[in-house]
């Protein structure tokens, strides 16, 4: 019967350490074989580390970055609001490393990685693996995650994520991050969404006519991203499409956005002769919101105060000076109070 090994991250030992392959076939191993292997793998491994830390490994965490176990509860993404669910704000794709290029070594790392609600990744555990350096490769992608933690009632929750990492010799060498020209006329394998805390994947994709079965098109592509920036809901600076190479010399498209938090609270001190509701209207009647629940655009708050001011004037307040302080009250709220002063 043809057993299936796990390759786990365990306290204390990495991925390609002794005793990190689990497999029903040591039981039937000799006593005296067994203690054989033991004495090779601790070898292999003290020789694996001394090359790591001399950067015989390079580009591979150090060995103390592979430790750690989430305490708590760890939930699963089912378990968690589709809007709250942890969200990926940077990675690295994965490179195709030279031994698996002159092989020819090919197929997929299946990787579990706990998001942490502490944002550290842990409890990583591989699958699938492939020789020839990919699954470290991986290993070192899904720990160097930078992200959000999901959130469950306003608080902070770990999440376990699972992650796919397909590998191919492409035209560049890579499985990685592919340049729109060597993108240009692939098949597109999927879309993906990283980023989003608030808004559903399902709608940030209605937005794109880039769609997967049809071929990748950069001009498109940069359509698609003007699309999502004239929505108003992100930020442009750190709002962007790139490609990676996929299994079969196909693409992912990811949009990776950014979005701008809403308004939980507006407040005014300072105010005299006029009420809050009359300056919420004036802003209305110059079609812009600012009320609870209404989108919050840092870009546009100087041209906000300058109707605020505006409208004190019109009220015999010219002299009025207006200034705004905002609070962060979640991942996707904020709190603004605008102070009026007079000279």
């Amino acid at each position: 019967m043809k057993t299936r090994s796990i390759l786990a991250v365990r306290r204390g030992v990495p991925p390609w350490g002794p005793n990190s392959t689990v497999s029903n076939t040591e039981e039937w191993l000799p006593t005296k074989l067994r203690s054989y292997i033991s004495v090779l793998s601790g070898v292999f491994f003290l020789l694996g580390f001394s090359g790591l830390a001399q950067g015989g490994q390079q580009g591979l965490p150090q060995y103390s970055s592979l430790t750690g176990h989430c305490d708590g509860t760890i939930y699963k993404g089912s378990q968690i609001p589709i809007d709250h669910k942890a969200k990926i704000r940077n990675r690295t794709a994965p490179n195709m490393t030279p031994q698996a290029l002159s092989k020819g070594t090919h197929g997929t790392v299946v990787i579990e990685a706990v998001l942490c609600r502490n944002g550290q990744v842990t409890d990583l555990e591989v699958f699938e693996g492939l020789p020839n350096g990919l699954t470290e490769e991986a290993i070192r992608s899904v720990l160097a995650i930078e992200f959000t933690p999901a959130e469950i009632d306003l608080h902070s929750v770990s999440q376990k994520m699972r992650f796919e990492f397909f590998f191919s010799s492409l035209d560049d060498g890579k499985s990685g991050v592919l340049s729109p020209r060597d993108a240009e006329g692939k098949l597109i394998r999927r879309i993906e969404i990283v980023g989003n805390r608030r808004l559903p994947a399902s709608e940030i994709i209605a937005l794109l006519k880039t769609e997967p079965g049809n071929k990748y098109s950069e001009e498109q592509a940069k359509q698609d991203l003007a699309s999502l920036l004239s929505s108003g809901y992100f930020t442009p600076g750190n709002t962007s499409v790139t490609t990676e190479g996929g299994p079969d010399g196909d693409v992912t498209v990811i949009f990776e956005v950014h979005e701008l938090p809403l308004i939980s609270e507006v407040h005014f001190e300072g105010l005299k002769n006029v009420t809050a509701s009359e300056i919420i209207t004036a802003l209305h009647d110059e079609n812009f919101e600012l009320g609870p629940g209404s989108i919050y655009d840092p870009g546009k708050i100087k041209t906000v105060t300058g109707l605020i001011k505006k409208a004190l004037g019109k009220n015999g307040q010219k002299d009025a000076k207006v200034e705004v302080r905002t609070e962060e009250i979640s991942f996707d709220r904020v709190s603004l109070t605008f102070v009026i002063s007079y000279q």
